[in-house]
């Protein structure tokens, strides 16, 4: 392999090139380094001299387009990611405080304070954060790609990015998505509540034994949450195009405490979402793949058969049986001495099976 150097910046003491593998159609962009000045301008993590060229790991394959130089340094990629470190006397890098960065740690920790773990999975790991600049709180989740390569890694950010076409009320609103060392981080508004801690809290809230019967305070509430549910998948059924979550649980269901728009109910977690081919008429058309909580998963989709937006139909049934406390399987028939409530029960499951029979 013949490696090519072409110079990129040249600083008060120091030099930043980079090089160029001839052998691949693109370049890959691996920044190398001689000489050092103080301020940690280099950003390995210490303000030692650099006497021989060393590679900076963290901006190795990342298309480096432009570098700013001075005591301090700013590095722009191909997609429009900004690396920043060295001096930081006046704020002059951007992360929210005086104190010099000695490393391009990336966007994550330069723009969030961490504050806690929401939750884990195996697609990937949800944090609490708060922004440096403008002190709000989002979430963040963090997927690891592993052993990827860069072609499935720039398409997945593809994906998420579509995320920005969906702006919603029945939606948790997008921020931003972004690669960092391996991973990626999708930025979303933080919501402190989720469908998981209703199924674990409403009886106690109601007063009721975990064996007994809701009442019918209990069935109203329960119906309202659902319709704003089965309202969230329709939007996302009848976007353009068609949106299939494809990973519907009651952990990617969120509760918006402020109530707002008169409704509470939105989705979370479109990282496994999948736009559908409308022209296709069939389900053959896109990518099939086994995702989602397999207690939620339709059968076909545990199969590794084809499937479609029924599969979002099937994951909405045993949420429903979880939330109305029914087995289905258990017994075909539902009684109750309420007719209201034995009247709600039915509609509900008319209204899924017309979401069932719309034809894309």
């Amino acid at each position: 392999t013949t490696n090519s150097r072409h110079e990129v910046m040249t600083g008060n003491e120091y030099r930043i090139d980079c090089i160029t593998d001839t052998d691949v159609e693109r370049e890959v962009g691996a920044p190398a380094v001689t000489r050092a000045l103080g301020k940690g301008c280099l950003g390995f993590g210490h303000n030692s001299p650099i006497l021989s060229p060393q590679l900076i790991p963290e901006l190795c394959n990342q298309n480096i387009q432009y570098f700013v130089n001075g005591k301090h340094t700013l590095a722009l990629t191909g997609d429009g990611r900004v690396y920043a470190w060295g001096c930081n006397d006046f704020g002059q890098i951007g992360c929210g405080n005086k104190s010099d960065c000695n490393s391009c740690d990336g966007i994550y920790k330069h723009l969030f304070i961490e504050m806690s773990t929401i939750g884990s999975g195996g697609f990937g790991t949800v944090f609490k954060v708060k922004h440096r600049l403008d002190d709000k709180i989002y979430a963040v989740k963090r997927v690891q790609f592993g052993d990827l390569n860069e072609d499935k890694k720039q398409k997945a950010v593809k994906e998420v990015k579509s995320l920005a076409k969906i702006d919603s009320e029945f939606v948790v609103k997008y921020y931003n998505s972004w690669l960092e060392f391996n991973h990626l981080y999708i930025q979303t508004e933080f919501c402190s509540q989720s469908f998981k801690s209703v199924l674990k809290d409403k009886a106690i809230v109601f007063e009721r034994q975990t064996e007994d019967l809701m009442n019918i305070f209990e069935y109203f509430i329960s119906c309202e949450i659902f319709k704003e549910l089965l309202e969230c998948v329709q939007y996302l059924h009848e976007s353009n195009p068609p949106v299939i979550h494809r990973d519907l649980k009651p952990d990617n269901i969120l509760i918006d405490p402020i109530y707002s728009s008169n409704r509470c109910v939105k989705l979370c977690d479109f990282g496994l979402a999948t736009d559908h081919d409308i022209d296709g008429h069939t389900a053959s058309r896109y990518e099939h793949s086994v995702c989602g909580a397999l207690g939620y998963m339709a059968p076909e989709v545990l199969l590794g058969k084809q499937y479609d937006h029924k599969s979002d139909i099937y994951s909405l049934y045993v949420i429903g049986e979880q939330l109305f406390g029914i087995d289905l399987q258990a017994s075909q028939t539902f009684e109750t001495n309420e007719s209201v409530v034995t009247t709600a029960i039915l509609c509900m499951c008319r209204t899924l099976q017309k979401m069932m029979a719309i034809v894309w």
